[in-house]
C-alpha cells in the first residue's frame, strides 16, 4: 500500500532553513528532504531568502513614526504603573 507523500509544513522548511528545529524533528526533516526535492528546494529557496533580507538596507520610517512610538510607550508605561499603584 503506497502511502500520499506527506511534505514539510512551510513552518518547517522555515524552521528547518533557520536552524531552530529540535533534535528530532530536525532529524526527521532530513530524512525527508534527502528523499524529497520538492522539500529541499523549498528550503534552498528559503535559505537565498534569508540572505537577501540580512543583506538588504534596512527600510526608513516615515516621518513621524519612530516619535509617535515613542510617545506610545511613554503612555503605555505611564498608564501601568498607574494601574500598579491602584492595584497596591
Amino acid at each position: 500500500m503506497n502511502f500520499p507523500v506527506q511534505h514539510l509544513s512551510d513552518e518547517a522548511v522555515a524552521a528547518y532553513a533557520d536552524g531552530v528545529l529540535g533534535r528530532t524533528a530536525r532529524t526527521r526533516a532530513e530524512r525527508h528532504l534527502a528523499e524529497c526535492p520538492e522539500c529541499a528546494y523549498a528550503v534552498s529557496i528559503q535559505r537565498e531568502a534569508v540572505f537577501a533580507l540580512r543583506g538588504a538596507p534596512l527600510p526608513s520610517l516615515p516621518n513621524g513614526v519612530a516619535h509617535r512610538f515613542r510617545r506610545c510607550r511613554v503612555v503605555c508605561s505611564t498608564v501601568s504603573g498607574l494601574c500598579q499603584r491602584r492595584r497596591s
